[in-house]
């Protein structure tokens, strides 16, 4: 863990390992959302079909995971915190370092890991249900999507839950768990799953395709729609 590059570089080091894992968990939020807002809501998921959108909705995720880890260049370059000892890359804190780090890490914990981590199991478990509600969805159909909810749902319990954890737990140890380092080795590991997330959500999901489950179930709302207004 010896660090012999400029502490900079372990400064942007930190910064872009610790946002890819916080930007990771909002965008697997984000899906989940709109998912859910695509069963149960299909008009207004229809309506909100423009590339702009997720632009700005990916935008915000961006910025809000930025502004959180920019804590690694306040902790090792504000004057009143910055520590002599540049051996070791964002470790070995000192006790003023700690006293801003610990209540930051426990933020981290509550509005980027368990916030994201219950609007995601609550909008899949809903999609769930309301796929089951449907008669004429094929029990394939709903296999993949509980396949994917399982999957995404996975990558919060195996790769960020444990590494946020050792926030919480450091918090009220007012020190960072020994075994902060293997979590660590998890949520790198939802570099490699998350493509595959992202895939088979796009692929089972995409509403441009003819089995999709959105468009089978937008189409037949629309089209009634339609009907009841020829009628009247």
């Amino acid at each position: 863990m010896k660090w012999t590059l400029p502490s900079f570089l372990c400064s942007i080091t930190s910064f872009t390992f610790f946002s890819t894992i916080y930007t990771s968990s909002l965008l697997l939020m984000a899906i989940s959302v709109v998912r859910y807002v695509g069963v149960a809501f299909p008009l207004t998921y229809q309506k909100l079909q423009k590339t702009l959108y997720p632009i700005i909705i990916s935008a915000v995720i961006w910025l809000i995971s930025a502004a959180h880890c920019s804590i690694t260049f306040i902790i090792q370059h504000h004057p009143s915190l910055a520590s002599s000892n540049s051996s070791i890359c964002y470790e070995n804190f000192t006790k003023d370092q700690l006293n801003i780090l610990l209540p930051v890490r426990l933020e981290f914990f509550f509005l980027l890991c368990l916030v994201p981590l219950l609007i995601s199991i609550f909008c899949y478990l809903r999609l769930i249900l309301i796929l089951y509600s449907r008669p004429k969805i094929s029990w394939m159909q709903k296999r993949k999507a509980i396949g994917m909810a399982s999957g995404t749902l996975a990558v919060f319990l195996i790769c960020v839950l444990p590494y946020n954890f050792s926030h919480l737990l450091g918090f009220f140890q007012g020190q960072s768990p020994e075994w902060r380092y293997y979590t660590l080795l998890l949520s790198t590991l939802n570099t490699c799953i998350d493509p595959i997330i992202f895939y088979f959500s796009s692929s089972i999901f995409h509403c441009t395709s003819k089995k999709s489950i959105f468009r089978k179930h937008s189409v037949k709302i629309v089209k009634m729609k339609m009907q009841g207004t020829d009628t009247n």
